[in-house]
């Protein structure tokens, strides 16, 4: 299984997608995952702590909702949520991934 940490890339939210409502949330990538159902597990586990990640849909390839690059799926937090979300997403990668 391929999973990445990496270093945070920012990307911009559209009116209406950031948390709150806000247009102008910036969104840093904390983690690539290959496994689409540990991409899924790491969301709602985020969630559960109380980050806000970006959902399925809101990130993909330009137009191709669901369909992701070489390095597996991005997981997304706010920037302001980017630098305690990686540290958690790090150790729960590290316990799922762990057999």
């Amino acid at each position: 299984m391929f999973c990445r940490v990496s270093e945070p890339e920012k990307s911009a939210t559209f009116p209406g997608n950031a948390p709150g409502g806000s247009s102008h949330n910036l969104y840093e990538t904390v983690a690539e995952i290959e496994d689409p159902s540990v991409a899924r597990v790491l969301i709602a586990a985020l969630k559960a702590h109380g980050f806000h990640p970006k959902e399925g849909g809101e990130h993909g390839l330009p137009g191709l909702a669901g369909v992701y690059g070489p390095k597996g799926i991005p997981i997304e937090l706010p920037e302001d949520e980017a630098a305690d979300g990686k540290i958690l997403a790090e150790a729960l990668v590290a316990e799922m991934v762990k057999r």
